[in-house]
């Protein structure tokens, strides 16, 4: 026919190395003004390859967000920003650096640590960021993924996001998992029913056993398979005792999860700051209801307010601390989204809190605290837990429940507890 499908089209981005992920072959899909819908000519696929290429491998939405911060941190007349703020851009972005790695990433854009970023820089930068964010992750899904099976488990995608840098909470990595697994649905769907248009019906796959296992390379397969949530098996060994803040009824659920699905996953927990999409929504709805002009901003002041109604008292000194780190260029507004890294960068500096007073009473290392230990740390952080009565039993009530153990409360994982 002289044309490729969606499918075929991202098995030629993957065998020519344009790309390593699928986020990016979706956006140029939807972006590449077809002669056909039916698929890509040869001048249409040189056309995206091209736009990926001048892109460093990024979609349109994620230049977009890139090029958004760099303008927060970038001075006006210099249009670069000095490389001692990677580490604020970097954790504005989502992302949890540390010192040791700032530095490794300037020396692999041959930057000395003294030097500026101007986009171009920061761009490469950032595609380096991902490569090493990309193995890092593929890593850690082979050695949890042992048997070749495909499948990783809630508390294996926790441990993930802990270990580049977030305090995840269980009902956002379920609300991002999900999403991941009704979008490659979705897709397959709209891609069975174009090839059926051209006279050839590829049949859904629902992906179980080793079909999307580390040796199969899943990632450049054709993405007509679904997603899948095995809730059978108790797939659970000796590692789940180190996230037991996931409950018992979720510890067993199974995403299958190729390489690319789950970068896809990291990426759309960290869009959404780490929060679940009922948190998102109640942060949006407090903005709107402080932003009266509808100008898309508020003031700082209001920003604290909106803290306040959304349950993060912090002090003044504190607050303006934090807004600084969203707000670099000092404007004293914030829009939506900054609201919400804003909120995040709250919760992030309660839940060290909290692990510091937790460590403090865990004497014994095994990773549990008393009730009495419990009331002892939470004094230590300032709450007045003898005027609060019956509902201090409440909260033991709920966080047993959580943690599945009635007489110790677990180390602190998710700010939700």
């Amino acid at each position: 026919t002289g044309l490729v499908d969606e499918g075929e089209f991202e098995i030629l981005l993957h065998a020519a190395d344009v790309v390593s992920m699928d986020t990016p072959v979706r956006d140029i899909c939807n972006q590449v003004s077809r002669a056909n819908v039916l698929g890509f000519s040869l001048k249409e696929f040189v056309k995206s390859v091209d736009s990926l290429n001048q892109g460093f491998g990024f979609s349109s939405k994620e230049l977009d967000r890139f090029r958004r911060a760099f303008r927060k941190f970038a001075t006006v007349n210099s249009q670069s920003f000095p490389a001692t703020q990677l580490n604020l851009i970097l954790g504005w972005l989502g992302h949890a650096p540390s010192a040791q790695d700032c530095e490794s990433l300037l020396q692999g854009i041959c930057l000395p640590s003294g030097s500026t970023l101007h986009l171009d820089d920061f761009l490469v930068l950032m595609r380096k960021l991902r490569e090493r964010e990309m193995d890092h992750v593929e890593k850690l899904r082979d050695e949890f993924d042992e048997e070749d099976e495909g499948f990783l488990t809630m508390v294996q995608l926790q441990r993930l996001l802990i270990s580049i840098g977030y305090y995840p909470d269980p009902i956002a990595i379920k609300d991002a998992a999900r999403n991941v697994q009704e979008a490659i649905t979705s897709r397959s769907t709209g891609k069975r029913r174009r090839s059926s248009m051209r006279g050839t019906l590829v049949p859904a796959v629902i992906v179980t056993g080793k079909s999307v296992g580390k040796n199969s390379k899943a990632g450049l397969t054709t993405p007509t398979r679904q997603m899948s949530i095995r809730r059978d098996r108790a797939a659970f060994g000796s590692s789940s005792t180190a996230c037991s803040d996931v409950r018992e009824k979720d510890k067993e659920q199974e995403f299958a999860f190729g390489p690319s699905e789950l970068w896809r996953f990291v990426e759309v927990y960290r869009e959404r700051d780490g929060f679940n999409q009922a948190q998102v929504r109640e942060i949006q709805e407090a903005f709107h209801r402080y932003d009266r002009d509808e100008e898309g901003e508020i003031n700082a002041l209001e920003a604290g307010r909106v803290l306040r109604s959304l349950g993060y008292p912090i002090p003044l000194d504190s607050q303006r601390a934090l807004a600084a780190e969203v707000d670099p260029s000092g404007t004293g507004r914030l829009d939506s989204q900054e609201l919400r890294k804003l909120c995040r960068k709250v919760r992030e500096r309660d839940i060290r809190l909290m692990t510091q007073a937790f460590h403090e009473y865990d004497i014994s290392g095994e990773g549990k605290i008393t009730e009495q230990q419990v009331l002892a740390a939470l004094r230590s952080l300032g709450f007045d837990v003898d005027t609060l009565g019956s509902g201090v039993a409440e909260a033991f009530a709920s966080a047993a429940e959580a943690c599945g153990s009635p007489k110790a409360v677990a180390g602190p994982r998710s700010s939700s507890r």
